[in-house]
This record gives C-alpha cells, structure tokens and sequence, in this order.
C-alpha cells in the first residue's frame, strides 16, 4: 500500500514539532521500503505573510485526498494578527472525517 502524507509545519513549534516524525517516515521508507510520499506545505502566519492565505487552495482540497495530514501547530501573536475570516480555513478538526492531538509533556512532580 502507498501512502501519501501532507506535512503542514505552521507556526511556532510547529517546524520543529513536524521534523523527527518525518524523519521516521523516511526511515522506513528507506529501510523497510514503506511506500510514503511526503510533500510539504506553508501553512499558518508563514503562509499568510509569505503568499496571502494561511494554507494555498490546493493544499487544502488535497487534505482530504491524502492518508495523513501531520500538522505542527498554529497560533502566537503573528497568527492572531490575520484577520478572523483567513484563520478560519486552518481548522482543520472541521475539515477532516479524523483527528488525533498529540502533546508533549515532562514527567515527573510539578507543582
């Protein structure tokens, strides 16, 4: 089986967030030969400041096309600074039939 992947970086930590799920997609792809194609796209205050809209037309439509969409984050000031009507098209727990959050944590006494 293929599997087609969007990595949509965002804002924030999201670049940083997206790079070592990546690089285990890529490790199986080249050592376990799992069939992925991972294809990148500016999503978020990025996108917005770089080309006008937070996510390209095109990239969005195919969200629902691919097996997995691996979304870094969004929001900060820069992102709280598009207007409300261009942030819209970023919520993608809307958009896709499924959606899995993950989020970091430190183990141990926190008080």
């Amino acid at each position: 089986m293929s599997y087609r992947v969007i990595v949509l970086p965002g804002d924030g930590i999201g670049p940083k967030a997206t790079t070592e799920p990546v690089r285990v997609l890529d490790w199986f792809h080249g050592y376990c030969g799992l069939d992925v194609a991972v294809r990148h796209e500016l999503c978020g205050a990025v996108a917005y400041h770089t080309r006008g809209a937070v996510i390209a037309n095109k990239a969005f439509t195919d969200l629902a096309e691919v097996e997995v969409v691996l979304f870094g984050a969004k929001g900060g000031s820069e992102f709280d600074e598009i207007p409300p009507e261009a942030r819209r098209k970023v919520n993608l727990t809307t958009h896709l039939p499924a959606y899995g959050g993950l989020r970091q944590f430190a183990p141990g006494n926190r008080q």
